[in-house]
């Protein structure tokens, strides 16, 4: 007969079970589906179907002879439940379970089916399971004790809990039969399964607790670390902001309304941005529930100006692509123009009245060839010949040229101090760059003014940050006393094709060309202005210490006539036909040719030396360069002179030209003796 006390005592165990499974499932699908949790609340779970079991086979049979099966199901929930708690506990404090654990649970499972079987005594059935339970509630306390990751009182109050309810479960077999210490025997495992229950939450929510702090130190470090400026606002106001948000509203009224404009247009659709004297912000919002947003502020004033460096590139670019198809075509006309009208004046009296006109249309095609040279060189496809150039004696012969440009109502004033600084550098470029800032300038005094030009020596130590040139540089500045520049016109000063002249008075490449001609140069070009107070453009280039070439000998005697054979290649017919009369004029014999291959043809047939090669760079066919060296093959002391308006394979080609280069246009006489030139340069050891 059963005692009276126990159907209650179970029926509160169970109770007492299903409650804990509760809870712990509510804290597994409600708090992030940890494993750990669901291992606790599956233990309770099995723990519930255990007293369950204990209370039907109570109820059932009354005298204690309740059928072996159900006794099995009984013992083997016990031990299911145990190895879950043992499990999710490992779990817990980050270790696997050991698979001892696994053997043991199972063999001790075995003997119950194998004891009950057998009808084997209380003992000889309960000792195996209950000690087993005992060392494994043990082990877990320990376990617990052991784990220190967390601060607090939980792992302590688990940790003893359970090793005291496993010390309780090993004297189960012999306190059971004893109906006197049976009723305490229950009322003490009710109590630590409590206490248990209790130190299981608390370390969870230690953990929990811990991770939320670990959590908001990496999101504070997070914001307060990021170089934007981020602000938490809710209904409207900030509420929030990281150290670049204090730093970029500061204080005072004006903090106030830069916070209210950034809030403003944080509620637009999308990225915004807000314009703060200089600077450029780009404003970004990311809703946070209701009336709340995370506003971040990113200074984009530096990508704005590379953005505007690109496009100002792009167009350079474009620009060059296009002045380089059109240069060859257009100097091809501009060298017959200007080389016919060279020989129509060496054929014109002075005193003829035609003559006038002859040198204007002259004129004209200089100035269509500086407008071709401007276009190159602001494109960077103009070819570079760098010299070592004294910039003071540069600055003192440009001198006289701006001042005829500029007019007299404008005084220039040249104040040299580098007489000794030598640099290198494109002279006729370089000097191309200085006329354009003086034109620059006496645009800008339409009423007269001053324009003063100054050089001075820099010290390497003085050179502006991002400047490394161990022998220091030179400073040319050109200032005016004009309008001046207001902050937007400034900074577009540079760009390519901008220009605050009236449409047809201005193309926008004087000032473009002139950073193309620095930058090549290897120095910067900056600019400083205000309205009314004028503008100065200051150039800084680095100096070298070569030596500056001699200057050339006047010569003694007149020229002696012009004698030998040159192998004319060109595919222009007006090009062609001009520089054959033109050498043929000073005592040249020309083998006149539209192509390589009909250059090759002609040297072939030519019993006779052939003393230079003057050929166009760029032909249909075969390229003038392909032609020098094929024909070098065959006369190894052939001397080249390359004439082209635009010369990209030169430019970009890894091997040295096979001669020196003469731009197009040029006039007969400058072609006449720039062939004497290389005919009469000392003979030099060309290769095969």
């Amino acid at each position: 007969m059963a005692s009276a006390w126990l159907p209650p005592a179970i029926l509160t165990s169970t109770a007492g079970s299903a409650v804990l499974f509760a809870v712990f499932l509510y804290l597994h699908l409600a708090h992030g589906r940890e494993r750990h949790v669901a291992l606790w609340a599956g233990a309770w779970a099995l723990s519930f179907v255990r007293y369950a079991l204990s209370l039907v086979a109570v109820l059932g049979w009354p005298g204690g002879a309740a059928p072996a099966p159900l006794q099995a199901a009984t013992y083997l929930a016990t031990l299911g439940s145990t190895l879950l708690l043992l499990w999710g506990t490992h779990e817990f404090i980050g270790m696997r379970l050991p698979r001892f654990w696994l053997a043991f649970t199972a063999a001790v499972g075995a003997w119950v089916v194998i004891a009950l079987a057998g009808e084997a005594g209380f003992l000889a059935l309960t000792v195996p399971v209950f000690w087993f339970l005992g060392a494994t509630s043990v082990w877990t306390g320990a376990r617990f004790l052991r784990w220190q990751e967390v601060p607090g009182i939980g792992h302590l109050v688990t940790g003893w809990a359970f090793i005291v309810w496993g010390l309780h479960r090993l004297d189960y077999p012999f306190v059971r039969p004893v109906e006197a210490l049976a009723v305490g025997g229950f009322m003490l495992a009710g109590l630590l399964e409590f206490v248990l229950t209790i130190g299981m939450l608390i370390v969870h929510m230690e953990k929990a607790l811990e991770r939320l702090r670990e959590s908001e130190e990496r999101y504070r470090r997070l914001v307060e670390g990021s170089p934007d400026a981020i602000l938490l606002v809710r209904a409207g106001a900030p509420v929030f902001m990281n150290e670049p948000a204090r730093r970029l509203l500061g204080g005072g009224p004006a903090a106030e309304g830069l916070a209210a404009r950034l809030v403003a247009a944080a509620a637009a659709p999308g990225p915004s941005e807000v314009r703060e004297g200089e600077r450029d912000l780009e404003v970004r919002s990311t809703p946070l529930g209701p009336g709340a947003a995370q506003v971040v502020v990113q200074d984009v004033t530096e990508r704005r100006r590379l953005e505007e460096r690109l496009r100002d590139a792009a167009k350079m670019e474009a620009v060059g692509r296009l002045a380089g198809g059109v240069a060859h075509d257009f100097n091809n006309l501009l060298t017959a123009i200007l080389g016919y009208t060279s020989l129509l004046l060496l054929e014109t009296r002075p005193e003829d009245p035609r003559r006038e006109h002859v040198e204007e249309v002259q004129r004209a095609c200089e100035r269509a060839a500086d407008l071709t040279r401007q276009l190159l060189a602001f494109a960077r496809r103009q070819p570079l010949e760098p010299k070592v150039v004294v910039l003071d004696d540069l600055v003192r012969g440009a001198t006289l040229l701006i001042q005829r440009l500029v007019g007299e109502r404008i005084r220039v004033e040249a104040r040299l101090a580098a007489p000794a600084a030598r640099l290198l550098a494109d002279p006729g470029q370089l000097e191309l760059a200085i006329v354009n800032l003086a034109v620059n300038a006496r645009d800008a005094m339409p009423a007269g003014g001053a324009l003063t030009i100054e050089t001075r020596r820099v010290d390497a130590g003085d050179l502006p940050p991002g400047l490394a040139w161990p022998l220091g540089g030179v400073a040319l500045s050109v200032a005016d006393t004009g309008a001046g520049m207001d902050e937007a016109t400034r900074r577009r000063a540079f760009e390519p094709f901008f220009t605050t002249k009236p449409p047809g008075q201005g193309t926008g490449l004087g000032l473009s060309t002139v950073h193309g001609i620095v930058d090549r140069c290897g120095g910067r070009v900056d600019v400083e202005s205000a309205p009314g107070r004028g503008t100065r453009f200051t150039v800084l280039l680095p100096r070298t210490d070569a030596a500056a070439p001699p200057a050339p000998p006047e010569p003694l005697d007149a020229p002696a006539p012009a004698r030998g054979t040159v192998l004319l290649a060109e595919d222009e017919p007006a090009v062609r036909a001009m520089a054959a009369r033109a050498l043929q004029g000073v005592g040249y014999a020309v083998l006149a040719c539209g192509s390589g291959e009909e250059a090759l043809a002609a040297a072939a047939g030519h019993p006779g030396p052939i003393d230079l090669l003057l050929t166009d760079v760029v032909m249909s066919g075969m390229s003038g360069v392909e032609l020098a060296r094929r024909l070098r093959a065959a006369r190894p002391d052939l001397r080249v002179l390359l004439v082209s308006g635009y010369a990209p394979e030169l430019l970009e080609a890894g091997d040295a030209p096979p001669g020196p280069l003469l731009l197009k246009p040029f006039s007969a006489g400058a072609l006449t003796a720039r062939v004497r030139e290389v005919l009469e340069a000392a003979p030099a050891r060309q290769p095969a």
